[in-house]
């Protein structure tokens, strides 16, 4: 009887101790605060922006994702997948510029190379 017992016990705690592991998997943030031109300051009060890099990394490569919020009112400013974590970023795929009011200011689409392929602005294709 005590067997049937702490069995479910011991397979919920693998269970649990697994599935938290696998969350914590090589998910790392760096924030960084930017003033209006885009240099970068310790500062929270004088910046204009904030800059996320996540680090996602899965076998030997990985990917950064950037994403950039307006401090002002917490909406976001810039949104891309990158080869590297620092600036200027090797971008790949879609990146996506945003003006403070939120309407897409820009879309770029970039090769796996991090070469631009086409870009549209304020809604017109170059």
């Amino acid at each position: 009887m005590k067997y049937y017992l702490h069995f479910p016990v011991k397979l919920i705690c693998f269970l649990l101790f697994n599935l938290c592991g696998l969350s914590l998997s090589a998910q790392i943030a760096f924030t960084t605060y930017h003033k209006k031109d885009g240099d970068e300051t310790e500062q929270k009060d004088s910046a204009y922006f904030l800059r996320t890099v996540h680090v996602d990394a899965k076998g030997k490569d990985k990917i950064y994702r950037i994403e950039e919020y307006y401090l002002r009112n917490d909406s976001i400013k810039l949104n891309g997948i990158s080869k590297n974590g620092r600036n200027p970023f090797q971008f790949q795929g879609k990146k996506y510029e945003f003006y403070e009011n939120g309407t897409l200011k820009s879309l770029e689409n970039f090769t796996d190379e991090g070469e631009l392929v086409d870009s549209e602005n304020d809604g017109f294709l170059s």
